[in-house]
């Protein structure tokens, strides 16, 4: 009965995770492969997230006033003609957009990318 507690504590401690790691939009669980860092502004992909041209990260804890806000506040990043950042104020959403076209190295990984948005702050 012990192991049974422990499972089902597990269990529900890993589906939480899950779910908090995600946001619904209505139309189900969206899970993020990227996040920001409310203090420093940094964003970052998940090391183990596939490469691709989009992400999506919460932007709850920045608490933007308006979408004037949200677009100066990530104008470091945008500024770069590889980098587009949109703000959906109504999910706290915002969703990063990579154009690698337009970077030297077409295939950028992961690692790389943060290297750029990591530059892109610090800008």
């Amino acid at each position: 009965m012990k192991q049974v507690k422990i499972l089902l504590t597990f269990l529900l401690v890993t589906s939480l995770n899950w779910y908090s790691s995600g946001v619904n939009t209505g139309s189900g669980l969206v899970l993020h492969h990227a996040s920001i860092n409310a203090a420093t502004g940094l964003i970052t992909i998940n090391p183990t997230a596939p490469v691709q041209s989009t992400y999506t990260f919460d932007v709850s804890a920045l608490s933007f006033a308006n979408q004037q806000a949200a677009t100066n506040y990530f104008s470091r990043y945008t500024e770069h003609e590889y980098i587009a950042i949109s703000v959906n104020l109504q999910t706290d959403v915002a969703t990063m957009t990579l154009q690698n076209a337009k970077v030297a190295d077409a295939t950028l990984s992961v690692a790389k990318w943060n290297q750029i948005l990591k530059m892109a702050n610090e800008d």
